[in-house]
């Protein structure tokens, strides 16, 4: 039987973003057992925890990192005795890949691109011609790239000059049926959620950023748009709510001490269901500099939240400017101040630019769409494999 492996590079205990990827690859090797072909997930350590549990995926314990002498030849066995003819991979460039392990075996390899790229990234000009010569005569390189957004199909075909014949582009999805607006509440509002079950304090409004604690995300300058935004309207019942963790939050919290934003600036940590959170949202925050998709701008449109955010890499793709939501430069303090006043201010505007952002959402974005895409790259990719082998 014919198998495809879906290769992570962390233990099966990591959540988050990882349940988003791996909830995809099930659905897919769900659509690939309707072929004959089977799904493997494979994991480099099986805790026993896992953070989710497959439907038509084998988990496996199985390093695709690491190749060291004896861990090659367990992947070459894993290769050779369950009939793989792809595997994909993500974020993994191919100079961190044994590719003769998979070459000489017809095994077509497949990596996601989801690395972001800063707005000015550039390699020089003799590597952009090496790649393009290694992509033509296929040495070092994965058999295909997927990247999830237009701006990272610019990047590898322009930037960084792969060959577009081996980059296929799969824009991420969003399970709209998981992530849904709140049943609206007698005053028209999503505020019938108990705010306390969530830890956080009972305001009029809440002001939402969910994003890992690192550098690019930018956490630091919304604190000071809230800053900002209780200078201009101190009276304002607003709280904001900053979902996840990470490196940054020691010196988030310094921030917040410094300016006396503790109890309106909640740090809320990590979750693993954020939809309560855009449930409860009035409005989305999200600054980060450089991003290669941005899922969590999709999942509060999704939930019929309007979203502020900076105009770079995938949001730009997801956020309809002025209809859905407001993409600002990089540091419009100003601007995000002023469109959070606005929402609150003005429900009408909110709620029909939530419904907006729901609406593309659905029509662009969904899950099912991502699915069937990826479904018929593998299907592509095994079936070249096959006819190679034969």
């Amino acid at each position: 039987m014919d198998s495809v492996i879906f290769a992570l590079k962390y233990p099966d205990s990591e959540g988050n973003i990882w349940l988003r990827v791996s909830h995809a690859y099930d659905l897919v090797a769900g659509e690939l057992a309707k072929q004959g072909v089977k799904g493997y997930i494979a994991y480099p350590t099986k805790t026993g925890s896992p953070a989710f549990t497959p439907t038509h995926l084998e988990s496996v314990e199985l390093d695709m990192q690491d190749y060291g002498d004896a861990n090659a030849r367990r992947i070459g066995q894993f290769l050779d005795e369950h009939g793989v003819r792809a595997v994909v991979f993500r974020d993994i460039p191919p100079t961190d890949v044994e590719l003769s392990l998979y070459q000489q075996r017809g095994v077509r390899t497949v990596d996601y691109v989801v690395n972001s790229f800063s707005p000015d990234f550039r390699i020089p000009l003799v590597k952009q011609w090496a790649n393009r010569v290694r992509g033509w005569l296929g040495w070092r390189h994965h058999g295909v790239y997927v990247p999830n957004s237009e701006d990272g199909y610019e990047v590898l075909t322009n930037r960084l000059k792969f060959p577009a014949g081996r980059v296929y582009m799969i824009k991420n999805g969003v399970d709209t049926d998981r992530f849904t607006p709140p049943e609206e509440g007698p005053s028209g509002d999503s505020h019938h959620i108990d705010p306390a079950s969530l830890g956080l304090p009972v305001t009029d409004h809440y002001a939402l950023i969910v994003s890992q604690a690192r550098p690019e995300k930018r956490v630091e300058f919304l604190i000071d748009v809230a800053a900002e935004v209780f200078r201009r309207r101190p009276e304002l019942s607003l709280t904001f709510v900053a979902v996840g963790d990470g490196g940054c939050r020691p010196g988030w919290e310094a921030k917040l001490d410094k300016l006396g934003l503790q109890d309106k600036f909640i740090l809320a940590g990590r979750r693993d269901d954020p939809v309560p959170f855009y449930q409860l949202a009035t409005v989305m925050l999200h600054a980060a500099d450089r991003e290669s998709f941005g899922n969590v701008t999709l999942e509060a449109s999704s939930c019929g939240v309007p979203v502020i955010c900076s105009d770079v890499g995938g949001p730009r793709e997801i956020i309809a400017h002025n209809e859905s939501g407001y993409l600002l430069p990089l540091d419009d303090l100003q601007g995000f101040a002023d469109g959070i006043i606005e929402f609150i201010d003005d429900p009408q505007r909110r709620r029909a630019f939530g419904q907006a952002g729901r609406q593309r959402a659905i029509e662009l974005f969904s899950l099912q769409r991502e699915v069937r895409e990826l479904t018929e790259l593998l299907s592509d990719q095994v079936a070249q494999a096959r006819r190679a082998s034969s």
